[in-house]
């Protein structure tokens, strides 16, 4: 299973529904190069509740895309021969950046049209009668037009500025700013944002063997958000991913079928899917109720042997 890739596929792939589970299935089949693939129609057919002809057509339009590319010849080997794929990892992850890179952000301006600036809107143009710069205007004590049949006085400006009443303030003196030393990163900080890489990956994972399995994804809310964070916390950054994928994939439990692979069942026991997931092994009732009866053959077997020694040990000093 490789989350690098089924986050190329929930991020880049175009596609929904059907052809949205079958490349999820390929990317849980995959390794991080796309690699080590060769499922069989029945395979994928089973793994997102499709006929084999549903289930080959859709691979073939993968093919056909590019979203798969045959190794080795068009059988992948010897005649009737299971094929042998590899995703084109290179393709989702372009994909993924140009969804990205098209994706409008908050807060961008807007350019109006034609490329004009808008004109503000505080300008107001001169009204009738409004005298042209320059010229003198009546209600500063001087005619607005000069008399008829004389010559124009000239006015002089006094020789001393008028007192205002108050001292002049000083100039200000610009002092220049300190300089702010950037913000440190505080090692919870580091620590924060890897628990939040971890539960990302992990809920991924988890989502994504949901998906296949039941055909919709599951539904996130706070109350999961925390139910992640402290399985995480409880298994490890780098092994929850995989456990919680184990668990929607592989336990097959009554109790869990029966309340649909709900993130609650596996936070509840999470120590012990660990371990079934370590030892590759999903516990069941059945296989519960098998390891007790052979423990018990074992134990009856000791008793014996207990006794059988005894009693040769008493043969021997009589």
């Amino acid at each position: 299973m490789s989350i690098k890739v089924m986050t190329y596929v929930w991020e880049g792939f175009p596609g929904g529904g059907s052809e949205l589970l079958a490349m999820l299935a390929m990317a849980d089949w995959c390794d991080d190069r796309g690699n080590s693939l060769y499922p069989s129609m029945k395979a994928v057919a089973e793994k997102i509740r499709l006929s084999e002809k549903q289930a080959r057509r859709i691979i073939r339009s993968f093919e056909e895309s590019g979203f798969l590319i045959v190794v080795g010849n068009a059988y992948g080997g010897a005649p009737g021969a299971t094929k042998q794929f590899r995703v084109n990892v290179q393709m989702l992850k372009n994909l993924a950046e140009k969804k990205d890179a098209t994706t409008p952000t908050h807060g961008t301006p807007t350019t109006p049209a034609h490329g004009s600036p808008t004109p503000p809107t505080d300008v107001t143009p001169p009204t009738e009668g409004t005298p042209p710069t320059g010229v003198p205007d009546a209600s500063h004590g001087c005619p607005s037009t000069p008399p008829t049949g004389g010559s124009l006085t000239t006015i002089e400006p006094p020789l001393e500025p008028p007192y205002s009443g108050a001292p002049s303030a000083p100039p200000l003196e610009l002092v220049p700013d300190e300089p702010v030393e950037p913000k440190k990163k505080k090692p919870e900080d580091a620590q924060e944002t890897a628990l939040q890489a971890a539960c990302r990956a992990t809920w991924m994972a988890y989502s994504a063997e949901y998906a296949i399995k039941y055909g919709i994804p599951p539904i996130r809310n706070a109350k999961l958000n925390t139910n992640v964070k402290s399985f995480v916390q409880r298994i490890g950054h780098d092994e929850a991913p995989a456990v919680a994928a184990f668990f929607v994939s592989r336990v097959s439990d009554a109790f869990v079928v029966r309340g649909m692979h709900e993130f609650g069942l596996l936070l509840s026991r999470a120590e012990s899917y660990r371990t079934q997931w370590a030892t590759n092994q999903s516990m069941t009732a059945t296989r519960a109720g098998q390891i007790d009866k052979t423990q018990s053959n074992f134990d009856a077997a000791g008793e014996a042997m207990a006794i059988l020694r005894a009693k040769r040990e008493a043969s021997n000093v009589g």
